[in-house]
């Protein structure tokens, strides 16, 4: 699956809005480099031992000797590792992923339904809305196509959280932006709900 991310939005049951979250995929770490192993090594490996293999077959038949059944694996096997390799590395392209989520609700506190990549067992943040600064993406000197980069929320007591993890440079920047969007929209949803509370005739959506 390609890298995909989404902004969510819930509504309460009298049509107000009840949360804003971001969906996004990351890369399933350990099955892309057993891809990437078996890919780089592995089939590479076999695919020349198999090519040793057969050349012994092939000076056989030119030499006009008739062709043994049990020749016949020879031929299936160089085809069918290069078809392994193909497939290996068409999901390397498409890399694994598995999605990951935040929301922020109307009510100031946070959900994760799908966890974090670096807290794992965490539902949500353990800080509420009014904590977070922002989102960023931390500093790597990794390149800028390995997914290893992470998103992290700063807060306003200079404590860090990673939210985000295992994916490039790009995706990390399109998470890290809109989570911003998705909080900085929550806020001001309850400010207007807050405004609201303080003034009974304001109109709030």
């Amino acid at each position: 699956m390609s890298f995909e991310c989404h902004v969510l939005r819930e509504e309460r049951p009298d049509g107000t809005l009840g949360g804003v979250g971001v969906l996004w995929t990351e890369t399933r770490a350990w099955l892309w480099g057993l891809l990437a192993v078996a890919g780089g090594l592995i089939l590479p490996m076999l695919m020349l031992w198999s090519f040793i293999e057969l050349q012994p077959q092939l000076v056989v038949q030119r030499a006009g000797f008739a062709h043994r059944v049990s020749d016949i694996p020879h031929w299936l096997i160089l085809p069918a590792l290069i078809g392994l390799e193909y497939i290996c590395l068409a999901e390397l392209w498409d890399r694994p992923t598995r999605w990951r989520s935040l929301f922020f609700m109307a009510d100031g506190s946070n959900r994760a339904p799908d966890g974090f990549t670096r807290h794992r067992g965490y539902g949500a943040m353990p800080y509420d809305q009014s904590e977070v600064n922002s989102f960023e993406v931390l500093g790597s000197r990794e390149p800028l196509w390995h997914p290893v980069h992470i998103v992290a929320a700063y807060l306003r007591n200079g404590d860090v959280m990673h939210v985000a993890a295992r994916l490039t440079a790009v995706e990390a920047h399109k998470v890290a932006v809109e989570l911003n969007n998705a909080l900085a929209e929550m806020r001001a949803h309850r400010a207007r709900r807050a405004l609201a509370s303080a003034i009974p005739d304001a109109v709030v959506d």
